[in-house]
């Protein structure tokens, strides 16, 4: 009777908390972070074009455009950078700067039950006036909180341009196959640039120069079950045994 009350509690705590998980509204938001004017955020509606115009908060100024993009036929989940043009004004400190852009309103569009996905990047342009140090880290987890799977891939770089500017383009990036999704699961991506920038540097990185996106595939291949697992383990625990007593 214990069991059965506590069965009952649980089925009853899970109906009261899984509409309010189902029912958040998907949406798209764009946060730009300075040591000197904290954080501002704007928010977009969810899987669109979003335009920051051009900005100045504390030391930074800039410009930053994109798309929040659900998958199609032909073109994967992704946040991709149509540009993202941002100076670091003060005359004397390098300072540094967080872009974050992260939109949880995609859906899984891979074939399998529990199937993997990956995470993948790639971001390049130009710097110019400067040095700068850029961050750039792609992180996918499940709008379903009992899911805790998640794929993730950073990658750094560190460049210096001229006041004609120096182009640079990173390879891309795929974090491990670690993100476990059924059809139809919703996830969030979320995207996020850190850039340290000397004294009047610029950094330049779009689609003229070279892509950026941050973009969550699924690789085809299904995880391997818990309860196959523990067998696995169980089945080699008399051969475990055996070894011990022989070498007594």
């Amino acid at each position: 009777m214990m069991k059965l009350s506590m069965a009952l509690i649980l089925a009853s705590a899970a109906a009261v908390i899984m509409p309010a998980v189902a029912n958040a509204s998907p949406e798209l938001t764009v946060s730009i972070t300075t040591p000197t004017a904290g954080t501002v955020t704007q928010t977009f509606p969810s899987g669109s074009i979003f335009n920051t115009n051009q900005f100045t908060i504390g030391d930074l100024t800039g410009l930053l455009t994109g798309q929040s993009q659900y998958a199609t036929a032909t073109e994967p989940n992704a946040i991709t950078f149509a540009s993202i043009d941002v100076t670091n004004t003060s005359s004397t400190t390098s300072e540094t700067f967080t872009i974050d852009i992260m939109d949880n309103g995609f859906t899984a569009n891979g074939t399998k039950n529990n199937e993997l996905y990956q995470a993948i990047q790639t971001f390049g342009g130009e710097i110019i006036g400067g040095t700068t140090t850029m961050t750039l880290t792609t992180t996918a987890t499940p709008t379903d909180l009992t899911n805790f799977s998640s794929a993730t891939i950073s990658q750094t770089t560190h460049q210096t341009g001229g006041t004609a500017g120096t182009a640079f383009g990173l390879p891309q990036g795929t974090s491990p196959s670690s993100l476990v999704l059924s059809p139809g699961a919703g996830f969030a991506i979320d995207s996020n640039m850190t850039f340290s920038l000397t004294p009047g540097a610029t950094a330049v990185l779009g689609q003229l120069n070279y892509n950026g996106y941050s973009e969550v595939l699924p690789t085809g291949t299904v995880a391997p079950e818990p309860a196959a697992a523990g067998l696995a383990l169980l089945g080699a625990l008399p051969l475990f045994f055996l070894k011990r007593r022989k070498s007594v």
